[in-house]
C-alpha cells in the first residue's frame, strides 16, 4: 500500500487504520496569582488566630465550570461572606470581593 501511495494511487485511503490526533505544544503552567504567597509561608502569628482582620478568600467552581462561588472567611471570628457568580473571571471575583 505504501507503493500505491507513492504512485499517487487512491487505494491507501480505504485502509482500516486510525488517524493520528493533532497534538498541541506543551505550555508551562503560569501561576494563578502573580507574586502570591503560600499558606506555609505566612507568619505563625496568623495561625494563632489572636487578632481580628486576618481574612482568607477562596473560589469554589461548579461542575464543568458552570458557575462559581467566592467565599471570604475571617479567621478569628469565623465570620464568612459568600457570593454566587456566573463565571470565575477576575472582574467578577473583584466585584464580589468589594
Amino acid at each position: 500500500m505504501a507503493r500505491n501511495k507513492r504512485q499517487s494511487g487512491k487505494l491507501y485511503r480505504h485502509l482500516r487504520q486510525g488517524h493520528k490526533r493533532y497534538r498541541r505544544g506543551k505550555k508551562e503552567k503560569t501561576p494563578a496569582i502573580k507574586n502570591g504567597t503560600a499558606f506555609e509561608s505566612r507568619t505563625a502569628f496568623v495561625d494563632t488566630r489572636e487578632r481580628v482582620c486576618d481574612w482568607e478568600i477562596d473560589t469554589v467552581l461548579g461542575k464543568n465550570g458552570t458557575g462559581s462561588i467566592v467565599t471570604i472567611l475571617e479567621r478569628k471570628t469565623r465570620f464568612s461572606l459568600i457570593k454566587i457568580m456566573a463565571s470565575k473571571s477576575s472582574e467578577n471575583v473583584a466585584k464580589a470581593t468589594i
